[in-house]
């Protein structure tokens, strides 16, 4: 018992030995903070905070506070921006497309359509803006005509997009039917005088707010200014189209486009009015009545009414979820068929 009671209290001063060390250390920390260490500490840190602000451009040295001016064309960070768009610019140009064109020639990525080919150049990291380079390119393989009348349609319905956008902008909703049946007309037809015939409804609208009482004055200025759509003509339309194309996607359409119109388009790109009617309904969320229209090339004659536009959807730019396997499959399925392996493609996108 008095060994165990021994070893007791041995034990008890031990720890008590511990605590009073360990409360040195800290009234030692304490003190070399108090005294001249907590200066060191805030110094440090005040570089620290002056070097991260300076890297993600504040405008303070203090504190983060980051706004972001446009013109700002001085800084150092502006120039390193520069630098580092003009390198990813070469490494797609240099890199990406050609390796693009190569799997084309490969039939390892081949594109059948032109939702099919901004995913490839989505995949490659490859903005649409480069569709101009990528058709010029495409021109000049013969063995690649067929992707090059994909990628011209559909620089030129993504031109029209752009186009018919800045075009709804002004436009009532008792004129929408008729102003899109009019775009289209103006797209796809050769008639060169095209005329608008609007519904009765708008002007029997304002018949009924006179007679209660409304202001005819500012309703005669909204029509006026709500019929400008009225004037677009295929001439103008097309003339715009070709500076569109120009000047965002760096593409030349033909020169004989503004006196020939959409003929032009036909005859120098392979393509057909019906594809182009659905690559830009698509896009711009048009819906039209399912029936057979008169989109003959030699047809002069309005193609579109204002019955036939029955809705205009939301296009909403998201990420479709889909089964990477199966789109795996599906892919290599069309390539085999591409290659001419007609089973071994048909058994994988039966799979797929």
């Amino acid at each position: 018992k008095d060994k165990s009671s021994m070893d007791n209290k041995e034990i008890e001063e031990k720890e008590k030995m511990e605590d009073e060390e360990a409360k040195k250390i800290v009234e030692s920390i304490t003190d070399s903070i108090t005294s001249g260490d907590k200066k060191d500490i805030e110094e440090s840190t005040r570089d620290i905070v002056k070097k991260a602000s300076l890297a993600v451009g504040s405008l303070k040295e203090t504190e983060f506070d980051i706004r972001f001016n446009p013109d700002d064309e001085d800084g150092d960070f502006y120039k390193k921006q520069c630098t580092l768009v003009k390198d990813a610019s070469e490494f797609l140009l240099t890199v990406q497309i050609p390796s693009f064109i190569r799997d084309c020639l490969d039939h390892s990525g081949a594109p059948m359509e032109g939702m099919s080919l901004c995913d490839n150049l989505h995949n490659r990291g490859v903005n649409l803006r480069y569709l101009g380079v990528i058709a010029n390119m495409l021109a000049k393989v013969p063995q690649l005509e067929y992707i090059y009348s994909i990628a011209a349609s559909e620089v030129i319905t993504r031109c029209a997009k752009h186009l018919f956008t800045s075009f709804m902008q002004n436009i009532e909703l008792t004129y929408l039917s008729a102003a899109i049946s009019h775009f289209l007309n103006c797209f796809l037809s050769n008639s060169s005088n095209l005329s608008v015939l609007l519904c009765s409804f708008p002007e029997e609208r304002r018949h009924k707010k006179n007679k209660k009482g409304g202001k005819a004055n500012n309703n005669s200025k909204n029509d006026s200014s709500a019929q400008e759509w009225a004037s677009l003509s295929p001439k103008t339309l097309w003339a715009d189209l070709c500076r569109e194309a120009s000047s965002y996607y760096n593409f030349s359409l033909p020169s004989a486009l503004e006196s020939q119109g959409i003929d032009a388009i036909l005859d120098a790109y392979s393509l057909q009015k019906i594809s182009l009617l659905r690559s830009f309904c698509l896009k711009t969320g048009i819906q039209i009545m399912h029936k057979e229209y008169s989109l003959e090339a030699n047809s002069s004659s309005q193609i579109f009414s204002e019955e036939d536009i029955l809705n205009i959807f939301p296009i909403v730019k998201h990420i479709n979820p889909r089964a990477t396997d199966a789109y795996n499959f599906y892919t290599t399925g069309q390539s085999k068929i591409q290659q001419g392996y007609l089973k071994d493609g048909y058994e994988l996108i039966s799979e797929a």
